[in-house]
């Protein structure tokens, strides 16, 4: 069989098809930012090559990826007022209502919720959990629950994901009585929250003081074959933080490494926060050396606690030598801290 030639070009149909998943594979590209995200989707919107319901949901998909909600938003236009052959399913109402619901636009996505029926489209318990997401994130709690109760009139049983969904509306919003409650009240009909519920039932424990109850449900957790994730620890060593529970603080951070958990930032400015409470400068300088050793980037909440221990301790040349070598670096702390080190150097 004789080679084909390198110079032969594409036939223009395959072209095109190139090009499309070329720029798809860019917007689903971690790297790529939102406003290149945008140009990319307006490029593909605006070539007229796209055809099929799977090419607009899978664009739809990463533009919200991407946190490009307006982008999404003209997508989901596009879609409910073009020809037959596009129009949404409720596989693409639940993708435009994950891309609201993520991005705080509750009251967006509500008007999305109730013009389905226009669309002639069937709502799913998966619709009401991405929408409660956004209440959630909005702190719009009662309206949560008013659509968590408008649900369960219409499904034959609740839904984990909107319970769990409403926990956290709950305890975004500084209802802790009432998401401990709900909590306790969805495990008593036999529903089995996940872990992102317990995360947010244990930050409503550390709202309440009530650090032994959070540590309570951190032990709890594996009891009942799930596993705990960073952020159920890290809001127990919030809960902790917030009642003076230092060394717990400190031990609980130290379990994160043993359980080869990752470690967000909030763990590591919560722990310096506890070694400048107890004094423990030593502690607290090699908790800071390796946040900064992977690759952490220099925030107040992180230094002026470091600077505040070393200060407490006598050690006015090693914060001398921090202030140097995090100048070449570009960080410059505040006012308040700045005045804080000359008052005590």
């Amino acid at each position: 069989m004789a080679e084909i030639p390198a110079s032969t070009e594409l036939h223009p149909a395959a072209q095109v098809q190139k090009w499309k998943l070329n720029l798809r594979g860019w917007l689903w590209n971690p790297q790529t930012q939102p406003r290149e995200a945008d140009r990319i989707c307006q490029a593909l919107l605006q070539s007229g090559h796209l055809e099929t319901l799977p090419e607009y949901s899978d664009i739809l998909a990463a533009v919200g990826a991407r946190r490009c909600w307006q982008a999404g938003l003209e997508i989901w236009t596009l879609l409910v007022q073009g020809p037959q052959q596009i129009r949404p399913d409720v596989k693409a109402l639940n993708t435009a209502l994950r891309v609201l619901g993520n991005a705080a636009q509750w009251e967006l996505a509500l008007s999305m919720l109730a013009s389905a029926s226009s669309c002639r489209l069937q709502l799913n318990m998966e619709s009401i959990q991405h929408t409660m997401s956004g209440l959630g994130e909005s702190h719009q709690w009662q309206r949560a629950l008013t659509l968590l109760a408008e649900s369960h009139q219409q499904q034959s049983a609740p839904s984990v994901a909107c319970c769990s969904e409403a926990i956290k509306a709950l305890s975004a919003a500084g209802e802790h009585r009432f998401a401990l409650w709900m909590l306790y009240d969805s495990e008593s009909i036999q529903l089995r929250p996940d872990e992102r519920t317990y995360a947010a039932a244990i930050l409503s424990c550390g709202g309440l003081g009530e650090w032994q109850r959070a540590l309570a449900y951190l032990d709890y957790i594996p009891q009942i074959g799930l596993t705990p994730t960073a952020f159920c620890v890290v809001n127990a060593m919030q809960a902790c933080a917030a009642c003076g529970q230092w060394d717990r603080v400190l031990d609980l951070f130290d379990g994160m490494q043993e359980s080869k958990l990752s470690r967000p930032v909030k763990a590591f400015s919560t722990s310096l926060e506890a070694c400048q409470a107890t004094g423990d400068w030593e502690k607290a300088l090699a908790i800071f050396d390796e946040f900064i050793s992977k690759g952490g980037v220099l925030e107040e909440d992180l230094v002026e606690p470091l600077v505040t221990a070393c200060l407490a301790a006598q050690k006015q040349e090693q914060v001398r030598q921090f202030l140097i070598e995090w100048d070449k670096l570009g960080f410059l702390p505040s006012y308040a801290l700045s005045r804080y080190v000359a008052d005590h150097s």
